[in-house]
């Protein structure tokens, strides 16, 4: 999947505990984020 580098811009500045709290609110339930990456240096 290609995501446009303005989306990647934006989830590289929020964590994953504030994803996974909008995504209910969504509707999305049973969502697995994988692939998470650690960012040294911030």
């Amino acid at each position: 999947m290609s995501l446009d580098r303005s989306v990647i811009d934006t989830l590289e500045k929020v964590s994953t505990a504030t994803i996974t709290t909008i995504l209910p609110k969504k509707g999305l339930r049973n969502v697995w984020l994988v692939s998470g990456r650690h960012h040294r240096g911030r």
